[in-house]
């Protein structure tokens, strides 16, 4: 692939189809770019269960590993349980590779930075002004450690909500796997005809249903 599709370049992160708007080789600048721009500290590398998304994030990892950082590569999660990390795990920031409710032949990059206790959601056209930059020099130091945060997410949400377990939740619930493992160690789910929670694929969105009527 020659060049990529402009297109792909947000407001709020990048999004296209892998193989025609952009490719592997697009993944890997744009995580060695980023993390030269962070400062080459660690980054943080997540993804949704998008068929495509291994292999992109195995690219954006290794550049960003080219580029002197530290990978924590936590594999398959919602955004919310990768901004999460971004933030425990002290990183300068991440990326995590998604292209959240768009259809499955999609596929995209949500990117953050940390200060301090914020995170700064970098938008398409930070993106871009990064991606075409010069940086992305080759640093020393370059490592890649995968960590499962998905339990230790779980007891931060329990702990945030003063969740003591003990309660089945009768409900029934369509969801990625990430989000399904948090539910199951916060306690049992019994299936309910009634009431119904449907998430999107990168987790961050849900929508609840009354006897199949969207709730507002």
């Amino acid at each position: 692939m020659d060049a990529v599709n402009p297109a792909v370049f947000r407001a709020y992160d990048i999004r296209g189809v892998y193989g025609e708007d952009f490719d592997a080789t697009f993944a890997q600048r744009l995580g060695r770019h980023l993390a030269a721009h962070l400062g080459g500290g660690t980054m943080i590398v997540g993804r949704d269960g998008r068929a495509t998304s291994p292999v992109i994030a195995h690219a954006v990892a290794d550049g960003c590993m080219y580029a002197g950082s530290h990978v924590v590569d936590i594999g398959e999660v919602s955004s919310p349980q990768f901004y999460w990390a971004v933030r425990s795990l002290g990183a300068a920031g991440g990326i995590m590779v998604t292209a959240s409710h768009n259809p499955s032949s999609d596929n995209g990059f949500k990117a953050v930075a940390r200060h301090g206790e914020l995170l700064d959601v970098l938008g398409g056209h930070e993106l871009r002004q990064i991606y075409d930059s010069h940086g992305g020099a080759h640093g020393a130091g370059g490592a890649l450690e995968t960590r499962d945060v998905i339990g230790d997410y779980a007891a931060a949400v329990a702990y945030a909500a003063d969740w003591r377990g003990g309660t089945e939740l009768a409900c029934a619930i369509e969801a990625p796997r990430p989000v399904s493992r948090v539910l199951e160690r916060l306690g049992p789910v019994a299936p309910d005809d009634g009431f119904a929670a449907r998430f999107d694929a990168d987790g961050d969105r849900v929508t609840f249903f009354d006897h199949g009527r969207a709730l507002p």
